[in-house]
């Protein structure tokens, strides 16, 4: 395979998931995803949670951004 057919080839995904307050749901959610779908990145968005959220995607080890409080 030549270089460009190469670049053609490589296609990167990005999954990007906002989350307020979802301690009770994220878990199952990111679980899920990760099942599902094995060939893209994710990155969750906490969006000033005051709740568990941030810790349990820690926990997954997932990328994690954080606001310092919810920006709607």
């Amino acid at each position: 395979m030549n270089r460009k057919n190469l670049r053609k080839e490589i296609k990167k995904n990005l999954i990007i998931i906002p989350a307020y307050n979802e301690e009770k749901s994220i878990n199952k959610v990111l679980n899920e995803i990760q099942r599902i779908v094995t060939f893209c990145d994710i990155v969750i968005i906490n969006d000033g949670s005051t709740d568990n959220t941030g810790k349990i995607v820690n926990k997954c080890g997932l990328e994690l951004i954080s606001h310092p409080f919810n920006l709607g």
